[in-house]
């Protein structure tokens, strides 16, 4: 079973993503978070780039320097403390607490708003579908499933984490269970993105232009009541499109509330065979960056296009068009427009939406030899309009000759006369995109999506085809650094052979590592100045995200010492930085995080470390913290102090 053979359950619905902004370090030149030691810097930093301000304007500052750059400490602010919650929704500038910084923060933003927790500081991090139901059934010739149009879908204790915060190309979904009808499914494969489109609604404003498609598995056991679904493993592909979020949001209004964006989820499940990954495709069209576009232009503005997965298998070809398909946003009458109550700036949602008219897209595969094969055409009126692309979940399918072998050739997609997209020949992904480890563990295995430590592997198709070993190809891993104020450079390369399968070992280093991979090159041949753009790394490449935690010299000399390990020392060293800059995880579990009476009784202690902060634990819905940052050391205080404890009751 397979997504050219098996039904498609297409589904469509509204849901809120209750992301939690504290650690994103939004803004340039404000940084609140080092997100490469996990630290929550004690005092707010401004930093300072020479050619932007003249001398003589922060003179009167007193300027440090670390290896980001120069910074001004704002030494009002002081982490851990009421006060800095209250800064942090406080417009920059506008708070009694750091009257002293003013004028230098006007140095960088003017008069614009900016609150330092930036549009959502008390998110919890949590997703939630509110309508999503199945619209239609595709590739279902004997309507098996009709019958199950209409049915709801629901993630169940559902929440986000971005191995790097700041960055933000990788996302994981961590969800208990996904429910269709009355039906629960077993645990899941957790969810990973897969494909981003910064563009996607072109003429909105940043990220509420974007969108990404994410997949995962699961499976239902045999005694459920549906016996569509009865031990059947599905393969889930959704995309978030359609964002609204209040940016500027009057943080005394929302009272300590949360501040969710509102989210459009389109998607699809269909019955695969029993092997619970996330990298589902293995072909994928990529964007031809020399196209001149001709007729529209007006789209491609930015380059805003998405990679497109594909799969040729059983004479049919199945694309995924959803996340690429370009959208535009409505705007209401300039009188009309709603302005939302809850936001400073009097932000407002567009009236709709629908999918530009990019003309005829012509499916096309070019053979080896030069044979150029017509496989179908898709207008607007019939095909990609918003309402038949979301009948379809934007994947269509085509007849493929059964002349013509798959591996003989390359798909292309042409609109009108340009070519737009083509098969990139190599595809290089991974099952385990978000991988975490302390240095002084640092080795082979790694925790990510699974509840046992793993190798990272890498995965290399040809043409849909996994590289076999005696055939691999020489190539380089490059490490990235970068956020999205700056462009992204290389900054370290390893030597690897790329094949299918094979387990990738990063340089062992504390922080946050990014790692691309480069076929056919050599270190030597690798420039060491070369620099990425994000559209690059989004459009071009699998990223791999390892972060790596670095040895705490305090935490070491707890654990070391005889002493007695205090409660003041477990909220200093673990609970608060972590609790502090998302806050919204305190009030999980009924607070039970937040209260001293927990932490001092030895069976509720012993009862978090088991079922909640575990390594163990690390993959499941319920893993504390949400964000994953407890470092090994962090979680052998908590255990020494547990045991402590347990000793004196």
């Amino acid at each position: 079973m397979n997504i050219t053979t098996s039904p498609r359950l297409n589904f469509d619905g509204n849901a809120t993503l209750n992301i939690a902004t504290g650690n994103n370090n939004k803004y340039k030149y404000l940084k609140l978070f080092d997100e490469d030691v996990h630290q929550v810097y004690t005092h707010p930093r401004i930093y300072i780039e020479e050619e932007e301000v003249e001398e003589e304007e922060v003179e009167n500052y007193h300027i440090q320097t670390d290896k980001k750059g120069q910074f001004v400490e704002i030494k009002s602010i002081k982490v851990l403390t009421e006060d800095y919650r209250k800064w942090m929704c406080t417009p920059l500038g506008k708070s009694d607490l750091d009257q002293e910084y003013h004028d230098l923060y006007s140095l960088f933003i003017g008069s614009d708003i900016i609150h330092p927790g930036y549009m959502n500081y008390y998110g919890d991090l949590s997703f939630n579908l509110l309508d999503a139901k199945i619209v239609s059934v595709t590739n279902d010739p004997q309507q098996e499933y009709s019958a199950m149009i209409g049915e709801n879908i629901a993630f169940k204790n559902t929440y986000l984490c971005d191995v790097s915060p700041e960055l933000q190309l990788i996302t994981q979904i961590f969800y208990k269970s996904i429910q269709i009808g009355n039906d629960t499914s077993d645990t899941p494969h957790k969810s990973t993105t897969r494909y981003l489109n910064l563009f996607k609604v072109y003429n909105a404003q940043g990220i509420q232009g974007g969108a990404g498609t994410f997949h995962t598995q699961f499976s239902f056991k045999d005694d459920v009541d549906n016996e569509l679904l009865r031990g059947k493993t599905f393969h889930l592909r959704f995309t978030f499109h359609q964002l609204f979020e209040i940016q500027y949001p009057d943080y005394n209004k929302l009272n300590g509330a949360d501040n969710p964006a509102q989210i459009r989820v389109t998607g699809t499940i269909f019955e695969v065979n029993d092997d619970l990954k996330t990298d589902y495709f293995k072909r994928v069209l990529t964007y031809k960056h020399n196209n001149t576009f001709n007729s529209i232009n007006e789209l491609y503005q930015k380059p805003g296009a998405s990679n497109i997965p594909f799969d040729i298998s059983n004479n049919q070809v199945v694309i995924d068009l959803l996340n690429f398909l370009p959208s535009k946003g409505i705007p209401h009458k300039p009188k009309e427009e709603p302005k939302e109550p809850m936001s400073l700036k009097g932000e407002y949602k567009f009236n709709g939406f629908i999918n530009l008219n990019l003309g005829k897209l012509f499916i096309r595969f070019k053979t080896d030899n030069g044979e150029v094969l017509e496989l179908g055409t898709l207008d607007y009126e019939n095909d990609y309009n918003q309402e038949k692309m979301i009948q379809c979940s934007g994947l269509y399918q085509f007849d493929f000759p059964t002349s013509i072998h798959p591996q003989d050739g390359k798909l292309q997609i042409y609109i009108e006369k340009d070519l737009v997209f083509e098969e990139q020949d190599l595809y290089i992904t991974t099952d385990q995109a978000g991988n975490y480890t302390d240095y002084s563990e640092f080795g082979d295995k790694f925790l990510n999506n699974s509840n046992s430590k793993e190798s990272i592997q890498l995965h290399v198709y040809e043409r849909g085809i996994p590289v076999q070993k005696e055939n691999a190809i020489a190539g380089c891993a490059l490490s990235l650094v970068g956020d999205f104020h700056r462009q992204v450079e290389k900054v370290t390369s390893l030597q690897i052979d790329l094949y299918d399968n094979v387990t990738f070992f990063p340089k062992k280093k504390a922080g946050v590592l990014a790692y691309i991979f480069e076929p056919h090159i050599s270190i030597d041949e690798v420039q060491n100045e070369q620099v990425y753009t994000l559209f690059d790394l989004v459009h071009k490449y699998q990223i791999v995200f390892i972060k790596v935690f670095k040895e705490d010299p305090e935490i070491t000399q707890l654990l070391e010492s005889v002493d007695q390990i205090t409660l003041e020392d477990v909220k200093r060293k673990v609970l608060l930085p972590n609790f502090t800059i998302v806050p919204a995880m305190l009030k999980r579990y009924n607070g039970i995080f937040l209260k001293d009476e927990t932490w001092l009784n030895p069976s509720q202690v012993n009862n978090l470390l088991e079922n909640y902060m575990s390594p163990s634990n690390f993959a499941n819905y319920n893993y504390m913290p949400i964000t994953r940052d407890l470092s090994h050391q962090q979680y052998q205080l908590l255990k020494k102090y547990a045991d402590q404890l347990s000793q004196q009751s």
